[in-house]
């Protein structure tokens, strides 16, 4: 998708004023979109989009996750990319599909909840509705108009508790493009792993045989949410 498609595409699905900021880090360059700029809290973001180093064409993994955990949108502090975006670049650097290089030079990441905030029960609390129906909206829009030859889908939403709140939109996403998505690992609960530094067993297991595990071919119900645990 190219940048006037991206643009008119958060126009008509995020109902208000939205910042695009440039990130950097570890060779990896791109941008964020982001609202309310504040220090440190509660701030949004609903897209993340990377290039992958000395890569300039290939193909896009888009990757839809739980919620961004550390980044600075504002002027006043530098973009920062945090250890799991740095884990998804590593997985996708490497991935192979039936067992071919995936092809892999950019990553967009996407969340179910767009709020900031490493504390999921925090950010459940403070999480704002019509800016969650944004990113719903957009999620939705955005995966639809990139479902192309060009690009790879995968699963990241690992085991949360709170997701249950929103298991009708995860259900949506998931049975629609169930049989396109990938996951670099499944979870004893069958959910698709996240790629979180506490997770380093898995992405260090996947980097020695790094297939990604197509979803629809795993089981025909995959869990898409978890009690606390």
């Amino acid at each position: 998708m190219n940048r006037n498609e991206l643009l008119k595409l958060q126009e008509e699905s995020i109902k208000e004023k939205v910042y695009w900021r440039l990130v950097s880090k570890n060779g990896l360059t791109g941008f964020g979109i982001y609202s309310v700029i504040q220090p440190d809290i509660n701030n949004y973001r609903y897209y993340l989009e990377l290039d992958l180093p000395e890569k300039e064409t290939g193909n896009t993994l888009v990757t839809l996750m739980m919620n961004p955990s550390k980044t600075f949108p504002y002027e006043e502090r530098n973009a920062n990319i945090d250890t799991t975006v740095l884990n998804l670049a590593k997985i996708s650097q490497s991935a192979k599909i039936n067992g071919k290089d995936a092809d892999i030079s950019k990553i967009v990441v996407l969340n179910t909840l767009p709020i900031i905030n490493s504390n999921i029960d925090i950010a459940l609390t403070a999480l704002d509705e019509n800016r969650q129906k944004y990113n719903e909206n957009f999620v939705k829009a955005y995966l639809k108009a990139c479902d192309k030859e060009n690009t790879i889908f995968l699963a990241a939403w690992g085991n949360n508790t709170g997701i249950n709140k929103y298991n009708k939109f995860i259900s949506t996403i998931n049975s629609e493009f169930k049989n396109k998505m990938y996951a670099f690992c499944i979870n004893k609960e069958k959910t698709p792993t996240h790629p979180s530094p506490f997770n380093s067993a898995q992405i260090n297991g996947f980097l020695k045989n790094p297939e990604l595990i197509q979803l629809g071919k795993i089981n025909k119900k995959l869990t898409v949410s978890l009690k606390k645990g």
